[in-house]
């Protein structure tokens, strides 16, 4: 992503003689990189990994709609082939601490 806006001429190059080269980004570490790129530049990876960022999230999001372990890793409760009555009384019981409310073992 830096070497993408070093190669589009969005540096600043702070301290440095001329425009930084491809060579000498390669031996720079990341805050150094990130001080030499224009503010625009800086926008454009920030914007870069953002979207980077969301396209893992909703990935890892949808495998956990089929995968158990990573709705578990998540955090998140999958109970398949369940009735929506039979949620709603689960979270009223847990949530309302109160007894638990139910029709008939199917409710269950």
């Amino acid at each position: 992503m830096v070497l993408e806006q070093v190669n589009k001429k969005a540096v600043v190059a702070a301290g440095t003689k001329g425009a930084i080269q491809e060579k000498e980004l390669k031996g720079m570490g990341i805050i150094l990189r990130l001080q030499a790129l224009s503010a625009r530049g800086v926008l454009a990876v920030a914007e870069a990994l953002s979207n980077l960022l969301r396209e893992v999230k909703m990935k890892e999001r949808d495998a956990a709609k089929t995968d158990l372990l990573k709705a578990a890793a998540q955090r998140r409760i999958i109970l398949p082939n369940t009735q929506g009555r039979t949620i709603r009384s689960l979270v009223h019981w847990l949530y309302g601490q109160e007894a638990l409310d139910y029709e008939d073992s199917e409710h269950l």
